[in-house]
């Protein structure tokens, strides 16, 4: 099992993430891809040194792969497979049935077509990199209109 860096971020998949939920309480989350659905949790790279404490503690070694330590394995933990601890995704854009409302203050339709997309935008189940993803699209878009 793996502890893998993408970015600022550490991210387990599969059976791997049920050792690290049970250890530090993070939320396992279900994502869809073409080939298929993947298990995922992911914490912030500054939290290495508590997850690699916990494990710790609980006799599980935390080795790593690299030299600049992007890749970690571990064995060990209870991985036994609980769909009670999986978030499944949620629509990243409202149904057309949930009417996104634009505030009547906006004065023209660039502005009004942004706040669209900003209230449409379902920020709670977005990743961080989703996130940022949107926010740089939207300045994109949006932003050499404004300067």
């Amino acid at each position: 099992m793996f502890l893998m860096r993408v970015g600022l971020f550490f991210q387990a998949y599969g059976r791997a993430t049920f050792v690290v939920a049970r250890l530090m309480g993070y939320k396992i989350r279900r994502v869809h891809r073409t080939w298929g659905d993947i298990l995922l949790l992911g914490f912030n790279a500054l939290q290495l040194d508590t997850v690699r404490s916990k494990m710790l503690q609980h006799g599980i070694a935390l080795t790593k792969e690299d030299n600049e330590g992007n890749l970690w394995s571990f064995e060990g933990g209870d991985d036994t497979v609980d769909e009670t601890m999986v978030q499944e995704p949620t629509p990243k854009n409202p149904s057309p049935s949930t009417p996104v409302t634009v505030p009547p203050q906006m004065p023209d339709n660039d502005d009004r077509a942004l706040a669209a997309e900003v209230l449409g935008f379902n920020l709670a189940s977005a990743t961080p990199m989703e996130a940022m993803l949107f926010l740089n699209e939207l300045q994109k878009r949006y932003g050499t209109k404004r300067q």
